[in-house]
């Protein structure tokens, strides 16, 4: 059995309020604990942009987040989960509703590794284009130019903490100048270089596909 998951967090509210979700190619297990409630649990989706979400105070989370490009039983794994199963068990029970094909995990670590262009990878892979195109968005729902623009941009930013200049950022990383760079990082994350905040870069250092 494939072990599908990349990392258990837990976190507690401690005040009510909002909080960043920045897309990091991956999609996480739930359980949700409010104080007199019954815990439930839910399976997010995978990120494209920048969200908040609302929180309030005493709400205890404790999520798995799964390897990208990893298929889920949805249907059958809401039914394995239960309120109080324990840690201990919940590999198993989460690998055994889960699968990561060998052949997405290949492409997806090529495509982390910045190839310039999509045909790079295909050719790196030794496969078509067309084969990598359908490989990828069949297993993910996404296409190979989504993975390859998340890690690009997830790198970027996060080498915005050097003191590289930000043109020779951009040019590390495949860019066509800084202005790209710029738009790509707003796009993603919502906002400038400039304006990128202590949150965000915390969200960047989480696991994730970078």
């Amino acid at each position: 059995m494939t072990d599908c998951i990349l990392e258990i967090w837990q976190h507690t509210a401690t005040t009510s309020g909002s909080a960043l979700v920045i897309p990091d190619g991956c999609r996480d297990i739930i359980r949700f604990t409010s104080l007199g409630q019954r815990p439930s649990w839910r399976i997010t989706t995978l990120d494209t942009q920048t969200r908040s979400v609302y929180s309030r105070k005493g709400v205890s989370l404790m999520g798995v987040r799964l390897k990208p490009g990893t298929q889920i039983d949805e249907q059958q794994l809401l039914t394995n989960l239960s309120a109080d199963i324990h840690v201990l068990d919940l590999r198993d029970r989460i690998n055994s509703c889960c699968s990561l094909n060998q052949a997405v995990a290949e492409s997806l670590e090529c495509l982390r590794h910045q190839p310039k262009t999509v045909s790079t990878a295909a050719k790196w892979l030794g496969i078509t284009p067309r084969t990598l195109q359908r490989l990828i968005t069949s297993q993910t729902g996404q296409p190979p130019s989504f993975w390859l623009q998340l890690a690009r941009v997830r790198q970027a930013a996060l080498a915005l903490k050097t003191s590289t200049p930000l043109k020779d950022i951009a040019h590390i990383h495949g860019y066509a100048d800084q202005s790209h760079m710029s738009r790509e990082i707003k796009h993603w994350f919502g906002v400038s270089p400039s304006n990128l905040t202590p949150e965000r870069y915390d969200r960047l250092m989480d696991s994730g596909y970078s």
